[in-house]
């Protein structure tokens, strides 16, 4: 599961448009495909794990209403009451240790991106204790929502296990006190639920604990979603010949949501002709560049390779 899901994220990347993927911030596409990844895979095994339990305990409680349907209702409802309990309780808490994981690993990822890239000034600057104080801040805030979530997962079985207990002796003095005449004859019923009991505490344990750790990973699979949910970039497989000019006609072009850094831009480069872009940094050498080769399309105007545009 992992591989498969890695595999179309990572795809999905790949075929953004350029634009759209130069806006996005490389630690966001590295937990994603890793840490989010993974979080999903465990997500799904839960699931699964959820509808098996949940298989199990219809059919021992099939078998249960076939013996004594009335102990059987009053045992579900007793339950059943507790078990709301429980998750009531618990689910805010498990909620909100998701919630915290999932900022704790974007901002943990975004601290090794950055400072690895710019691992020259950091030793430059000496500015090895602070990179290392934000990181000990998020790693410790991305390890204790961990244990709240392992510590969380413990609760239930300890409950319903201690629950359950009370359960069963008091079936068996119930039992015992209405057929004191014929303790014999109840051995069974009390053997099957004593049983039956046996085998539901820990699917109901198992099926809580899974429904905890799909709250507790909600958050990547939204990630995950949105991302799947990115419109990939047709590219022509058609091939440009150039044998005379590449003409750049009225081109404008800002990225999303900033200024523009051309208006009507107008250059006639000739085959062989060497021309060099000169300007202060940002000024946009780089993306006009983009432009030319076609990595970024124009917002208004044409790029013109032998009278034929480049984006058509």
């Amino acid at each position: 599961r992992y591989h498969a899901i890695a595999y179309k994220v990572f795809s999905k990347f790949l075929n953004i448009n350029y634009e759209k993927f130069t806006q996005k911030n490389q630690s966001e596409i590295l937990k994603s495909i890793t840490g989010e990844v993974y979080n999903l895979s465990t997500m799904i095994s839960s699931f699964l794990l959820l509808m098996s339990e949940i298989f199990v305990v219809l059919l021992l409680y099939a078998l249960m209403l076939l013996i004594n349907y009335k102990i059987t209702l009053f045992l579900s409802i007793f339950m059943v009451l507790n078990a709301f309990i429980l998750v009531k309780i618990l689910s805010p808490i498990i909620k909100k240790a998701g919630l915290r994981r999932e900022e704790a690993m974007k901002n943990f990822f975004e601290i090794l991106n950055t400072n690895l890239n710019n691992f020259k000034f950091i030793k430059l600057k000496t500015k090895e204790d602070g990179v290392l104080s934000l990181f000990k801040a998020q790693s410790e805030a991305f390890s204790k929502a961990n244990i709240t979530n392992e510590s969380v997962a413990a609760v239930p079985r300890i409950y319903l296990e201690g629950i359950g207990f009370c359960v069963l002796v008091f079936i068996v003095v119930f039992l015992v006190l209405k057929n004191e005449s014929d303790i014999s004859g109840i051995l069974s019923t009390i053997s099957i639920f004593v049983l039956a009991l046996y085998r539901l505490m820990p699917s109901a344990n198992r099926i809580i604990t899974s429904y905890h750790d799909l709250l507790y990973y909600h958050s990547s699979l939204d990630i995950i979603y949105q991302n799947l949910r990115q419109e990939e970039e047709n590219l022509g497989e058609e091939k440009l010949s150039f044998n005379q000019e590449l003409k750049i006609c009225n081109l404008s072009f800002g990225y999303e949501g900033k200024k523009h850094l051309f208006k009507n831009l107008n250059l006639n480069i000739k085959k062989g002709e060497k021309i060099a872009f000169i300007g202060e940094s940002g000024c946009g050498k780089s993306t006009l560049v983009d432009l030319i080769i076609g990595l970024l399309k124009p917002k208004e105007g044409q790029i013109l390779i032998d009278k034929q545009e480049l984006n058509a």
